[in-house]
């Protein structure tokens, strides 16, 4: 990999490619103070806005009166400090292989947790989910039957954020830990994730890290949970070197 082995929601904007002044912004775009390196060295400094899910990554950077507008080719990284979260977060543009496809593509991953040994990258999509009213039985005040159709009752859609969590060493390529899993609940658990992954990274220290893990009751299919899992193994190699 091209960087040195380097926290949730993303708000979205649809922008154009190219290092030319972009169009009028839609109202309700997100705009965070950071900076962005580009492929040619050239640092910038403004405030950030991005899109990236697994099939195309662009920013756009608001600096010295302009808006450029690059796609995930032209970046080397891009930080800033997130108001709504309140921490900064880092991304890395890094070449991914979509499911089914034969070729490469640059996507925008962010570093949730970085170490010389055993880093922890996240990706976000959005997706549309309809919900029901909480009572099937009542809507508005009324009552309605169990024997009415409750198909023919109004339903809203939100739009729900799904994490993939990516493992990756220096001498691993970009693999994923779990299925795209939402991050609508307070207790993230990881939609079929793959322990036998995360130990075979972590086999030249596997017995410290069962025992980490035991000793403090930790389960990896929980987001935080793993996260300190990789922070452990990170420490325990430090110290051995």
């Amino acid at each position: 990999m091209r960087i040195n082995f380097i926290h949730l929601l993303v708000l979205f904007l649809l922008i154009g490619v190219g290092a030319a002044p972009a169009s009028a912004q839609q109202r309700g775009d997100l705009w965070f103070k950071g900076m962005v390196e580009l492929e040619t060295g050239q640092r910038l400094q403004g405030a950030i806005s991005y899109y990236s899910d697994f099939k195309a990554a662009l920013l756009q950077i608001r600096t010295d009166g302009r808006t450029l507008s690059y796609d995930a080719n032209q970046v080397v990284f891009f930080r800033f400090y997130d108001d709504q979260l309140g921490i900064t977060r880092t991304f890395y543009s890094l070449p991914f292989t979509p499911e089914g496809s034969g070729h490469e593509i640059m996507l925008f991953f962010e570093t949730l947790l970085e170490g010389g040994y055993l880093t922890a990258l996240s990706k976000t999509e959005f997706r549309t989910e309809t919900r029901q009213p909480r009572n099937p039985y009542m809507y508005r005040g009324h009552y309605i039957p169990s024997w009415y159709d409750r198909n023919a009752m109004r339903g809203y859609s939100v739009v729900v954020p799904y994490e993939t969590i990516y493992l990756v060493t220096p001498d691993s390529h970009i693999e994923a830990y779990n299925q795209p899993t939402s991050l609508a609940s307070q207790e993230v658990r990881f939609r079929k994730p793959n322990p036998d992954m995360l130990m075979q990274l972590v086999r030249d220290k596997r017995s410290q890290v069962d025992a980490f893990i035991s000793q403090n009751k930790l389960d990896v299919r929980k987001r935080q949970d793993l996260l300190r899992v990789v922070q452990y193994y990170n420490e325990i190699k430090d110290r051995s070197n």
